[in-house]
């Protein structure tokens, strides 16, 4: 599904893996319900329902990196932890990972495509930990330059958002429904802040992306390695908004059952 301006031209792009990423064997390689009593649920009582993850953890942007794709500060974990601040100012418990998944691979020597094998960890771990959790958001960036990433919505520039659905699993159609449905709201109240949704599967990519853990997981890019924090975290700040509205038209559905 396209949004404004996207095309094969524009399609979101990996950053290519740095050097130190390339440090595996051949082996390595080729392997609550709440009970109803008239009242709104609080959520804020509740442990977080939100768990923000960072797979590629060290995604830089060049204005803060000296123009390198990954440094191990100011990179997209900045941009989650906006995201999860408001997520907080609506009232929405909210968990922030900040592990930093790429010095975990080479610390156990394993190839960059293994980041979701260790982020797949962060969530299994999360999930056994606090089963009140139901909403998953990978936040990375995209490798695209400024002209794609980038747009002027409400007289301000804000970096631009592309929903990545995996395809490689049996029950992805829901995943999609749901980045489908965001893509939407999104373009609704912020009309040419989206790129669309891009379907992704079969060889050379993922294809999972860890979706196959939730119906409510979600993989979103945030702006381009030419973007900076203002942009971003303006854009952190309408989906904050645009999620938070649909986690409580959802809580308030499961009341009324």
């Amino acid at each position: 599904m396209a949004g404004e301006g996207t095309d094969l031209t524009t399609m979101s792009i990996e950053s290519s893996p740095p050097p130190d990423a390339f440090t595996t064997t051949d082996e390595e390689e080729e392997s609550s319900q709440v009970e109803d009593e008239g009242e709104e649920r609080n959520l804020m009582d509740e442990e977080a329902i939100v768990h923000i993850v960072h797979t590629h953890n060290r995604e830089a942007f060049h204005p803060y990196s000296d123009g390198q794709d990954y440094d191990t500060e100011d990179n997209i974990v900045e941009v989650g932890k906006h995201l999860g601040e408001q997520f907080q100012e609506h009232g929405i418990p909210v968990e922030v990972n900040e592990d930093d998944i790429h010095g975990s691979l080479l610390d156990q020597g394993l190839h960059f495509s293994r980041s979701y094998d260790l982020s797949r960890d962060v969530l299994v771990e999360a999930i056994e930990r606090n089963d009140n959790l139901e909403f998953f958001l990978d936040i990375h960036r995209d490798s695209q330059p400024r002209d794609i990433t980038t747009a002027t919505v409400n007289g301000e520039p804000m970096a631009r958002l592309f929903f990545v659905v995996g395809t490689d699993h049996p029950e992805y159609e829901r995943n999609l429904n749901l980045a489908t449905e965001m893509h939407y709201r999104i373009e609704e109240e912020y009309p040419g802040l989206s790129r669309g949704v891009l379907e992704r599967g079969g060889s050379g990519v993922d294809g999972v992306y860890n979706q196959d853990l939730s119906p409510n997981a979600m993989l979103i890019e945030f702006g381009g390695i030419q973007n900076n924090f203002e942009e971003l975290n303006r854009s952190a700040e309408a989906v904050g908004d645009i999620i938070a509205d649909y986690i409580y038209e959802q809580v308030e559905g499961e009341v009324e059952q």
